[in-house]
């Protein structure tokens, strides 16, 4: 049998959150309704990304992309669309997780593929909340900045079946409100940066360390 081509793909595994206590809540006819809005969603926009639908198998869609830029947009086109049709139709709520990986990987020739960037993009795909966009570190690298986005770190992951620990971000609007795992990447001379950072950090510990010295003081008086 000859080997399949070989080539570096990015892919895009969704699953909408909760979709079996949705089908039991509300019946198998509900649950067909959100599984095919979902798919039309993901075929519309994977085409307009130039992107290939692997598989769609009711609440879980596979894809492909030969651009890692192309699958976080089509990502976060996605969400953008999953969280205004919910809410134009709250009786069927889109809550999809997204985990994406870019690597080296097997075409089949059948429309299939095997390599282990299938198998992290499932694992962060698991690891995404509702709403979410879960990449590896390397997928970032490849796409490197996308204008209106930014990469909030989510640290080193242990993943069910991978041998080394990931590095995972967060894909996120670069408007969005900052939590306390907000960490920008920078790219290139941007770097430099960093020591800067750090120093104002120190400072801003010392100057609260001090206030509260004095503020005990005051208060012993």
């Amino acid at each position: 049998m000859p080997e399949g081509h070989s080539a570096i793909q990015s892919f895009l595994i969704a699953d909408i959150r909760g979709y079996t206590r949705f089908t039991e809540e509300y019946g198998d006819e509900a649950a067909a309704r959100l599984a095919a809005k979902f798919k039309d969603i993901i075929q519309e926009i994977v085409e307009t990304r130039t992107g290939r639908v692997v598989e769609i198998r009711g609440d879980e869609a596979l894809t492909v992309f030969d651009s890692a830029r192309q699958a976080i947009r089509a990502a976060m086109d996605m969400q953008r669309v999953f969280l205004d049709e919910t809410d134009a139709d709250l009786d069927l709520p889109l809550r999809v997780g997204i985990g994406i990986d870019s690597g080296e990987a097997v075409d089949m020739g059948d429309g299939s593929y095997r390599g282990g960037a299938l198998n992290v993009a499932a694992r962060l795909c698991a690891l995404a909340h509702g709403d979410e966009v879960v990449v590896r570190e390397g997928t970032t690298r490849l796409a490197g900045r996308l204008a209106g986005l930014r990469y909030v770190d989510r640290g080193l992951m242990r993943l069910k079946g991978i041998e080394e620990n990931v590095r995972a971000f967060r894909v996120a609007w670069e408007d969005e409100k900052d939590d306390s795992r907000s960490v920008f990447m920078f790219f290139g001379n941007n770097n430099r940066l960093a020591p800067k950072l750090i120093v104002i950090a120190v400072l801003a510990a010392a100057v609260t360390a001090g206030l509260v010295v004095w503020l005990t003081g005051r208060g012993t008086d």
